[in-house]
């Protein structure tokens, strides 16, 4: 990566030319490719990533893993419940995208959650590793639907007696549920979930009225954690991180107000021990292009809102 320089930009709108990458040099030399992309719900982003996918494929040797900006946790249940059912954000949650995903093997690997935070009780009751009315599953989804149902993830709701108490609900439950996990692939997902869970309560506990950059610090250094586990899982895969520019840029991408105070993005935490090649997506140029190896300038075309609903009733 860092011997590869800055490759050529490319406005496909104005000058309809491609950025010709030599992705086997890229692939020997870097441990992760990160595809960002300038806003969410944006179509035209989406299939500038999967073109860029799909030639990475036929540059590779290996297996394509591909991680995704959403909850981590959903995921796993898919995994573990070998289903194909969307785990994604409502801004990823396009028929294009989840046709085209399913092609791979693909987790999430955001701490946050969603509406459907109740899944993971529910995969727990059903496989009876804990029962419907245990006093640490209902306080712990109590809490969750505090913060998620009530006023998302805007304010400080979790109080600090709040996170004492959602710290301990979780630390009950994986006691007891952890040592009656037979399978280990299975007990070590199940371990992140609940490590995915206490992460999430700590960002929850960080405002973000006058300290927002350090909820976006910390949710950054915990995705990175995240990404460093499937690395270690999966050493042999060829994977490809799938986000917002804000979380695959380096060198201060947060700028200088936040920088200052030791701010940094998800690259920022995996640049320290891996090697990786940027491609950060957008529809205008970028000022800094030392924040990425590339930049892809393409048409922003929006996906259309009904198809980015997320039906939670």
């Amino acid at each position: 990566m860092r011997g590869l320089g800055l490759l050529l930009f490319c406005l496909l709108a104005a000058s309809c030319c491609y950025a010709q990458y030599d992705w086997k040099n890229i692939l020997n030399e870097n441990d992760f490719i990160l595809l960002g992309e300038g806003n969410h719900g944006i179509q035209s982003y989406y299939q500038k990533k999967q073109s860029i996918i799909a030639d990475i494929e036929q540059n590779s040797e290996r297996e394509l893993l591909i991680l995704v900006e959403s909850p981590l946790l959903l995921s796993v249940l898919n995994e573990l419940r070998n289903e194909k059912a969307d785990y994604h954000y409502h801004h990823t949650n396009t028929a294009d995208n989840i046709q085209f995903l399913s092609r791979y093997e693909n987790f999430g690997f955001d701490i946050q959650e969603d509406c459907r935070y109740k899944e993971f009780s529910a995969y727990l009751i059903e496989k009876k590793y804990v029962e419907s009315q245990d006093p640490d599953l209902l306080k712990m989804d109590s809490l969750l639907s505090l913060v998620i149902r009530g006023e998302g993830y805007q304010k400080d709701l979790l109080s600090t007696e709040d996170l004492k108490a959602f710290n301990l609900a979780i630390s009950g439950i994986a006691s007891k549920v952890l040592d009656h996990i037979p399978d280990a692939y299975e007990r070590q997902m199940i371990r992140w979930c609940f490590d995915n869970r206490l992460y999430l309560a700590e960002y929850m506990h960080i405002s973000t009225e006058e300290r927002y950059r350090f909820r976006m610090e910390y949710r950054d250094r915990m995705m990175a954690e995240n990404v460093k586990r499937f690395k270690a899982l999966r050493p042999d895969a060829e994977i490809i991180l799938w986000a917002a520019n804000l979380h695959i840029g380096r060198r201060g991408i947060m700028g200088k107000k936040w920088t200052k105070y030791g701010v940094k993005s998800m690259a920022e935490y995996l640049n320290q021990d891996f090697d990786f090649f940027s491609i950060a997506i957008a529809s205008k140029p970028i000022k800094d292009e030392a924040l990425f190896d590339a930049v892809e300038l393409v048409e922003k075309v929006i996906v259309a809102p009904e198809y980015l609903l997320l039906n939670c009733d």
